[in-house]
């Protein structure tokens, strides 16, 4: 166990590090979803420091500021910080879904899935104001198990694409 305590201990800050670097991989974000994203991170932020103002470590357990509220804040400073950067990254989350599904599929794989398995908004196809859509994580789940690279060339095109289903 306390080989598992240093290993984690160790590998904890590069690890976000690596998962920061996939999520920028996959994030094509836009203005808006930057600021919602910003607003939520600076929330985070501000209530862990508000926290972190308040905790003493030696002695009795702290029971002013947020921790008279809150028996986690430092926690719920952190979710709101994930879900700044999730809301940032906008269509990353369901990257990770797809890849969690089939482990297999390359990142153009994993970008057409994306594009082909949402609903479609404004103007057919692409437009500047939706881009490619609303995503639905739902129908990208399901190509994503259907869609075979049926001519192995590790790049789900349209020779891959299934009779019947809309592109």
């Amino acid at each position: 166990m306390a080989s598992y305590g240093r290993w984690a201990a160790r590998l904890r800050v590069p690890l976000h590090f690596l998962l920061a670097a996939v999520v920028l991989l996959f994030a094509r974000p836009v203005p808006e979803l930057l600021g919602a994203g910003a607003i939520l991170v600076a929330a985070g932020v501000a209530v862990r420091a508000w926290a972190a103002g308040h905790l003493r470590r030696e002695g009795a357990v702290t029971v002013t500021g947020p921790y008279a509220h809150l028996r986690h804040p430092l926690y719920l400073g952190t979710a709101f910080i994930l879900a700044g950067f999730a809301v940032a990254a906008g269509r990353a989350g369901l990257a990770a879904l797809v890849l969690s599904a089939r482990p297999s599929r390359g990142n153009e794989e994993v970008r057409q899935i994306i594009r082909r398995s949402s609903d479609d908004l404004g103007e057919p196809g692409f437009d500047i104001y939706y881009g490619h859509g609303r995503i639905n994580a739902r129908r990208a789940i399901e190509l994503t198990l259907i869609w075979p690279d049926c001519n192995e060339n590790w790049i789900t095109d349209a020779d891959d694409i299934p009779a019947g289903t809309s592109t």
